[in-house]
């Protein structure tokens, strides 16, 4: 695919980032089914939450009612109503975390259709889409991958021909007081062709 075969906002952004002296040889995006599937674990994980969250709301909305309906037992009726109450906001927010984990496989599609993959006579460049919704955080990250960075870049080749070309691997820390350390996979991922890709960039970039 040619930079004018991308969507008019696309090219606009890669237009405005590839500079005069370099030539556009690739650009592509990611495929946005493959993002679909990618999707479908946490939407898994947020069946059996949803299911605890509406049992946690129906059992503590009757605590509650009957809580309420026994004033004779000052003393502890008020400690019942807190639990009650405590409970329903409890499953009313694991409700809402779990709607959140349906929507993944949407938001990955749509993560993907922002995503542009170039590849100049200089560099191999990443568009990768931030803050979809949030005007304030709107924007893209774009991370540009020169041959040294690419030499040690390994690939993953799925059935249709499709895969990834994986450049780096970016370790991210989890907060908290046990922090645990995990790798995001940078590169073009999800790509159509692969094969046809890798010597795009061998030819372009590592065989000179």
């Amino acid at each position: 695919m040619e930079i004018g075969e991308l969507p008019l906002d696309m090219q606009e952004l890669v237009l405005g980032e590839v500079r005069n002296e370099e030539k556009s040889i690739w650009a592509d995006q990611p495929d946005p089914n493959k993002s679909i599937v990618s999707g479908i674990p946490p939407v898994l994980l947020g069946i059996p939450l949803v299911a605890f969250a509406c049992y946690l709301v129906h059992g503590s909305s009757i605590m509650l009612y009957h809580a309420s309906g026994f004033p004779q037992f000052k003393t502890t009726v008020p400690f019942f109503i807190f639990i009650a109450l405590f409970g329903i906001l409890g499953g009313i927010l694991s409700f809402l975390f779990g709607l959140g984990m349906f929507a993944t496989p949407y938001l990955k599609k749509l993560g993907a259709l922002k995503t542009v993959y170039v590849l100049t006579n200089k560099r191999a460049i990443c568009f990768n889409k931030i803050g979809l919704f949030h005007k304030r955080f709107k924007g893209y990250e774009i991370l540009s991958y020169y041959p040294d960075k690419l030499i040690n870049m390994h690939k993953v080749v799925r059935e249709n021909g499709s895969g990834d070309l994986r450049f780096v691997e970016v370790p991210i820390r989890s907060p908290g007081p046990d922090p645990f350390l995990s790798f995001r996979k940078v590169g073009f991922l999800s790509i159509k062709n692969v094969n046809n890709v890798e010597d795009l960039i061998r030819k372009t970039l590592l065989e000179k």
